[in-house]
């Protein structure tokens, strides 16, 4: 009576699937064990003993299962490979994997972290008057940036001799960028820098006043009449900033949709006046 089915060991299993694997060159061999195993045309265990019994099946047997069998002795003990790598989470400088760059790596970018920086200026001073908008520098929706305000520097450019009056302008936050006036272009540090987005819109004395939101920065002086070529102290009165960030501190943000604008609030009509504001974007 023949049998289609046998149970064998693990050992034995591990030999007959590395048999299942020859390569096409022994399909004969391949074709015919696998029938004997499941019992395909009624073969026999002797079949199967008869295929398997030859001398250069066996040898390919052993070639083929020969580098199966390795010692567990012989593996990276759990311990050695944690005391080397370490497990997950936050560990000390001294418990850490070590992280090296190879001996053949190409130039990594490295960032100065500088960022594009940018000024806008009156492209000519502009003179006193009640609730006068000088500048204002808008950050549009749509430009994809953040706009960084480092520097917002004033410039008294009075040319002739007056009799000097209060002063007062504001740093004001704009939610809406006004109209008419004189369009500015903000122009770049470095000129290899991405040019400024066409959603960053500066306006000189805009006749249609910008949507004021908060005070950011209340400046008072007085339109003394000393010009700018009377001496030392006529200089070091004439330019000043009304705003610079300061360290640890944050820069003045407008992301989209949000400017600023420098306004005149008194009613001085005495003195001309230049506004500087350097930002970046981000």
């Amino acid at each position: 009576m023949s049998e289609s089915h046998v149970l064998v060991d693990e050992g034995t299993a591990k030999k007959i699937r590395a048999i299942l694997e020859l390569t096409d060159k022994y399909t004969p061999v391949h074709s015919a064990f696998r029938d004997a195993i499941l019992g395909a045309s009624n073969r026999t265990l002797t079949d199967l003993f008869n295929t398997l019994g030859t001398e250069n099946t066996l040898a390919l047997i052993k070639a083929k299962t020969d580098n199966l069998d390795v010692l567990l002795s012989t593996r990276l003990a759990e311990g050695t490979f944690t005391g080397r790598i370490n497990t997950l989470g936050q560990k000390t400088m001294a418990g850490s994997t070590p992280v090296v760059i190879a001996s053949d790596q190409s130039s990594l970018p490295v960032s100065s972290g500088e960022e594009a920086t940018y000024v806008v200026q009156n492209s000519a001073a502009q003179a006193s008057a009640a609730n006068k908008h000088f500048i204002s520098l808008f950050n549009a929706s749509g430009s994809g940036k953040t706009m960084k305000i480092y520097e917002i520097w004033a410039r008294y450019t009075q040319a002739a001799a007056v009799t000097g009056v209060g002063f007062n302008l504001q740093i004001k936050r704009a939610i809406a960028q006004g109209s008419g006036g004189t369009s500015l272009t903000p122009k770049l540090y470095d000129e290899n820098d991405v040019a400024i987005p066409a959603q960053i819109t500066a306006l000189q004395a805009p006749t249609g006043a910008p949507t004021e939101q908060d005070i950011l920065r209340d400046f008072f002086t007085a339109t003394e009449g000393l010009m700018e070529t009377t001496g030392h102290a006529g200089v070091l009165t004439t330019i000043f900033p009304i705003f610079r960030k300061q360290n640890g501190l944050r820069p003045l943000v407008c992301r989209e949709g949000k400017g600023i604008t420098i306004k005149q609030i008194t009613s001085s009509t005495v003195g001309n006046w230049s506004i500087e504001i350097l930002f970046s974007l981000v």
